[in-house]
């Protein structure tokens, strides 16, 4: 679902262009396939030949957001990155009136993207160990202004407004970054003399375990009783246009930097994975889409 001018998502509070979200609650069931009372050709009563399994269920709010990114929620995102075990609260609202407000929500995979013509553009799956509130809005009509109720979150009207304008580059936080502002700092690419990045997209993903534990008298479902968070893979993928008349596309990399706005990510060590055919046709352009796995990440 994109939210578009008439919605509005934060993080921790932290307003951002959300471009799209969903979170489906799904249901996980134990059922047992002993529960049978009746017979198949029951005459008498009919209904004596269906009888449900015992079944316990429990809730799973797992979701997918995505966003044009700003220097505001670039430095929410950034904090979540490096402090990957802390949760955060995310809230949703569609429309006039609707409202979704998850809480201890944990990251799965964060990625950002720059390319031509478009936004720094980014996207987050989490885990939500619940719903907190959720309302079903009917004014959609009437919110053609895009302004929400005064309570949002304690940000009224005025402040909604900038976040909810038509985007143009006055280079405030509400603003989305361009994908000039996207850049990649790596003196063994050679970049500007003997290539040049035409995209790029990097993703940190983590895997989350949840954990329950054989505990408790009641037969309602228990609650995850932890989580396990394994350890973060970071994946850069980039596509190179060559300029110069021969080039050795590094295999190991000691330093490479990602920067997006006034933020960055720093990486001390490089591998390549895999790069496509570097050798075109007469007509195309000489481009070589890599991935690289990095590793050593610190903040700038």
């Amino acid at each position: 679902m994109a939210l578009g001018y008439e919605g509005l998502g934060l993080i921790d509070g932290t307003p951002f262009l959300c471009t799209g979200m969903g979170v489906p609650q799904q249901r996980n069931r134990m059922d047992s396939n002993s529960a049978f009372r009746g017979s198949a050709d029951s005459e008498i009563e009919p209904t004596e030949a269906i009888s449900p399994p015992h079944t316990y269920d429990w809730p799973t709010n797992d979701g997918t957001i995505s966003w044009d990114t700003t220097s505001d929620l670039l430095t929410v995102i950034k904090d979540w990155i490096f402090d990957r075990t802390a949760p955060k609260e995310m809230e949703f609202y569609p429309c006039r009136g609707a409202r979704q407000k998850f809480l201890e929500c944990y990251w799965t995979s964060i990625g950002f993207e720059a390319s031509e013509g478009a936004n720094v553009t980014g996207s987050c799956n989490f885990i939500a160990m619940n719903r907190d509130e959720e309302e079903i809005g009917n004014e959609y009509i009437t919110n053609r202004l895009g302004l929400l109720e005064d309570n949002v979150a304690g940000h009224g009207p005025e402040a909604l407004c900038d976040i909810m304008r038509a985007l143009n580059p006055a280079a405030n936080n509400t603003d989305p970054l361009p994908f000039w502002k996207g850049t990649i700092t790596c003196p063994e690419l050679l970049i500007g003399t003997s290539a040049e990045i035409t995209q790029w997209s990097v993703t940190f993903t983590q895997e989350i375990t949840k954990n329950f534990v054989c505990t408790g008298t009641s037969l309602d479902p228990l609650e995850p009783e932890f989580l396990g968070i394994g350890p973060m893979v970071v994946e850069l993928q980039m596509e190179l246009y060559i300029t110069a008349a021969t080039y050795n596309l590094p295999y190991d990399i000691s330093s490479l930097i990602i920067n997006v706005g006034d933020g960055a990510f720093n990486f001390s060590e490089v591998e390549l994975q895999q790069h496509d055919e570097p050798l075109k046709v007469g007509s195309d352009l000489i481009t070589i889409a890599t991935t690289y796995s990095l590793y050593g990440l610190t903040a700038a």
